[in-house]
């Protein structure tokens, strides 16, 4: 029998076997030997799996095995063939509450010169109309988007005009605290069926240290007002939240899943801190050792499968981006954990002045003052001459995980991704590269989990099929 590619690695007492097209295996250490030394002679049953997951083949099959694996691989780089899918256009820097971490470094102050002007409005949609994904995800993001609800409202009619004539799906989201909710801008969420993504950092204590209230009314209870409003005016799948954690909601983890549970969310975004904008300049009084969140991650995530073994349905939205690389033939629509990175290729933003930057995360950088990864302007590039661009290609060429010196033995390539501005940020920060060790933790755990208990597969599946764990059959 031959040996097709594979990399391996320990979990707990067993090692794990994986391949390009994601698929894994346990074999205990003296099978393993076995494996690596003498494959023919394992018994016949494991034989059988290891074919069936392209990790052996006949030496008669073998040309179809890497046909079939290579079958796998590029339904696993699927996101690779429709090139930019999300489009994420910044309305405004201004914003109606005053996060201690804000990334995108927001402003109360922020004038008319911080948002974003009809003209370039105009020309952002054109630039985006030129994509040739033929489903485009239109994001729009600030500071506070509704604030700048007139350009919003522009750009979703202005996008569709010129869909009459290149004929794309698309599919609207808006980032809001939603401390503000008329009932036109609902009409108008209703209208697009658009999907509305807030933030949610717990109970109203841990809420209200983090987005601190401009007024006597706290930004907790107005923020959970209108969520209500569009669950029963709209509806309750329309509406995601992402939790940020912050040195006050580290050892508070569990209380805030419970705040989600009890208002009705179904999943649940534990999202570290990240050091951009006002972040980074407080991390001394935000920020904490990545060990430290990492413990926290590992309790609350064990909580969570508790509660979906118990009948309440939250999934984890992190966890949910690995397990549907592991368990599924499928790639993860997450941008920022691919390879080829996301950056780009996958995400394009506009900032408010036309700039055009490869990520969210590249923009909020420019916006503190480092303009590394800005590629071009709507108001004086082509669409050629940014994403076809010696700058974006070599940001792809050189942040891949397969080509990484670092990364190319890890048996966590099939699954993970490089984020390039992260790890600029972080080696100018001269932090070691923490989302390497983050997500190699969690991927590591998660392994362990599905090793050792049947019943958190069940859980899994049912975080990525949406079918609570006592409804799901295997």
């Amino acid at each position: 029998m031959k040996k097709l590619p594979f990399r391996y690695g320990s979990i707990g007492d067993s090692m794990v076997l994986t391949n390009e097209s994601g698929q894994y295996y346990f074999l205990s250490p003296p099978l393993f030997k076995q494996f690596i030394s003498d494959s023919d002679s394992l018994p016949q049953t494991i034989k059988d799996d290891l074919q069936s997951k392209f990790f052996l083949a006949e030496d008669d099959s073998l040309a179809q095995a890497l046909e079939a694996s290579a079958l796998k691989l590029r339904t696993k780089k699927a996101f690779l063939a429709t090139f930019t899918e999300l489009h994420i256009i910044v309305l405004t820097y201004a914003c109606n509450s005053k996060c201690i971490y804000c990334h995108a470094s927001s402003s109360t102050e922020a004038t008319q010169a911080h948002s974003l002007s009809i003209p370039t409005a105009r020309r952002i949609c054109e630039f985006i109309m030129h994509s040739p994904a033929p489903s485009l995800k239109i994001e729009f993001q600030g500071g506070e988007p509704t604030l700048q609800f007139d350009t919003m409202v522009f750009i979703v009619e202005y996008l569709k005009t010129l869909n009459t004539r290149f004929r794309k799906t698309l599919e609207f989201v808006v980032c809001t605290n939603l401390l503000f909710l008329p009932p036109s801008h609902l009409q108008f969420y209703k209208k697009h069926d658009f999907s509305i993504s807030t933030s949610l950092d717990g109970p109203r204590h841990i809420h209200d240290k983090n987005r601190t209230p401009f007024n006597t009314r706290s930004n907790y209870d107005r923020m959970l007002e209108n969520y209500h409003t569009i669950c029963t005016a709209y509806s309750p799948n329309r509406v995601s939240a992402l939790l940020t954690v912050s040195k006050h909601s580290l050892s508070s983890l569990k209380e805030c899943v419970d705040t989600y549970v009890e208002q009705g969310f179904r999943s649940i975004f534990i999202r570290a801190l990240n050091p951009y904008g006002v972040a980074e300049k407080a991390l001394d009084d935000l920020g904490y050792p990545l060990d430290d969140f990492l413990t926290a991650y590992d309790e609350v995530l064990d909580y969570l499968i508790a509660l979906n073994k118990q009948g309440t349905f939250i999934r984890e939205e992190l966890a949910s981006i690995f397990l549907q690389k592991m368990l599924t033939p499928f790639p993860s629509g997450f941008v920022d954990i691919q390879s080829p990175p996301g950056t780009g290729i996958s995400c394009a933003v506009y900032d408010s002045d036309g700039g055009i930057y490869p990520s969210d995360e590249a923009r909020m950088l420019a916006r503190c003052g480092d303009t590394t990864f800005w590629l071009g302007s709507v108001l004086s590039s082509t669409y050629e001459e940014v994403f076809l661009g010696e700058k974006l290609r070599e940001l792809i060429r050189m942040n891949m995980v397969e080509a990484s010196a670092h990364c190319c033995g890890c048996p966590y390539v099939p699954y993970c991704g490089i984020d390039p501005v992260r790890t600029y940020q972080e080696t100018n920060l001269h932090t070691p590269h923490q989302s390497c060790k983050k997500y190699a933790h969690i991927i590591t755990r998660l392994f362990e989990k599905l090793h050792a208990d049947e019943a958190c597969e069940r859980v899994f599946f049912s975080w990525l099929t949406g079918i609570p764990y006592q409804e799901l059959t295997l």
